[in-house]
């Protein structure tokens, strides 16, 4: 079984994000459009015989090991197996934290899926979205696989859409606040009518 595995952990944007109103639970719903973006961390795990997770962090500065998402997701998962193993994590922080940008989560979400992957995907798919979920509302995105997702609730209902066309993309420039509503406009429209029918 492989010992060491890396992935790349992606940047994302809020296309747009509307705040609804107070829920029973006394959180506010919300309806956004998340699209991925090429600025992305690197994480590398490494499987060990040491019970327990560690983490080593390159570039920006993400606070304590023990805060990190990473390790929390990498637990998460390790409790659910039973602790078969342990894992040394390597990240190379490209994703400003703190930027609104879900560089945490995205992490998060490749801790999952490598702690899973080191294990021989010993946990089913749907129980790894519900740790993401505990996690992070924005985290399932990052697992969901595609690039443009419509969510809504607290963020973790999602409908997954066709990516914008790359003449069109607004997510790595700078247009006007015109120019950015055109390009994903009747890709909302269609995800609203498909979302109203999923809920």
């Amino acid at each position: 079984m492989t010992s060491t595995l890396q992935v790349r952990a992606p940047a994302k944007l809020n296309l747009f994000l509307r705040v609804l109103a107070r829920e029973a639970d006394g959180y506010h719903g919300l309806e956004t459009l998340f699209c991925l973006i090429n600025l992305a961390d690197e994480l590398r795990a490494t499987r060990t015989d040491a019970p327990g997770v560690t983490l080593d962090t390159e570039g920006a500065d993400c606070g304590p090991p023990e805060q990190n998402l990473v390790v929390k997701a990498a637990r998460l998962v390790l409790e659910s197996l039973g602790q078969p193993f342990g894992v040394h994590f390597t990240l190379l922080k490209r994703i400003p934290p703190k930027g609104g940008l879900g560089g945490g989560s995205s992490d998060a979400a490749a801790a999952l899926t490598l702690v899973n992957a080191l294990a021989g995907d010993r946990v089913p798919r749907h129980e790894l979205l519900q740790l993401a979920s505990r996690l992070g509302s924005d985290i399932p995105f990052f697992m969901s696989g595609g690039p443009l997702a419509l969510a809504w609730g607290h963020g973790e209902r999602m409908l997954r859409l066709p990516p914008l066309p790359a003449a069109r993309r607004s997510c790595s420039s700078h247009p006007s606040a015109s120019a950015r509503r055109r390009p994903t406009a009747s890709w909302t429209r269609r995800g609203r009518g498909l979302a109203s029918g999923a809920r």
